[in-house]
């Protein structure tokens, strides 16, 4: 099984490093000093989850929270913070965060957090890939085995998960 990616957005290089050093053990972990290149990188390659502080220099976690969200809203997002401003994980949770992590934190709690949000990632993929399965085996009247249809049917069933209205052209 690919391991999961994760990227971890903390400013403060100690608490990031030791963090990219304890996760890379078990999963793919890039590192980002700051939102605006984690942002970048999400765009290019998104990851399974993002660890991310609220506070960060120029752009805020909570603005970046809100921006994955808008680019991609399965990527799961964890907050941390060092604060014990309650509006500011309140806004976070209610903008999408899965979770959030009150610093100073234990490995063991962030191993934790991360674990449940992973796992609901894997079972979300593995009832995507079940519902896919169900129906490429129960369209009825629908034989698909020519490899040009089955890319019609691939590209098909990434634009059934967009909410954007479709226009098919072509002919009959």
């Amino acid at each position: 099984m690919i391991p999961f990616s994760i990227y971890v957005v903390e400013d403060e290089v100690s608490i990031r490093k030791a963090i990219y050093y304890e996760l890379k053990k078990e999963y793919q972990v890039k590192e980002f000093e700051c939102a605006e290149e984690a942002l970048e990188e999400i765009r290019e390659s998104r990851p399974d989850l993002v660890l991310m502080d609220i506070k960060l220099p120029g752009m805020s976690g909570i603005e970046a929270l809100k921006e994955i969200k808008s680019f991609d809203p399965g990527i799961l997002v964890i907050m941390s913070t060092a604060d014990d401003d309650i509006n500011s994980v309140i806004l976070a949770m209610k903008m999408g965060a899965y979770d959030y992590i009150v610093k100073p934190f234990q490995m063991d709690k962030i191993k934790a957090g991360l674990k449940n949000a992973l796992e609901t990632i894997r079972m979300s993929k593995e009832i995507q890939l079940l519902q896919e399965k169900y129906l490429k085996e129960n369209i009825p009247g629908f034989i698909a085995e020519s490899d040009s249809i089955q890319e019609v049917m691939r590209v098909v069933g990434k634009v059934a998960q967009s909410q954007a209205p479709v226009l098919i052209l072509g002919e009959s």
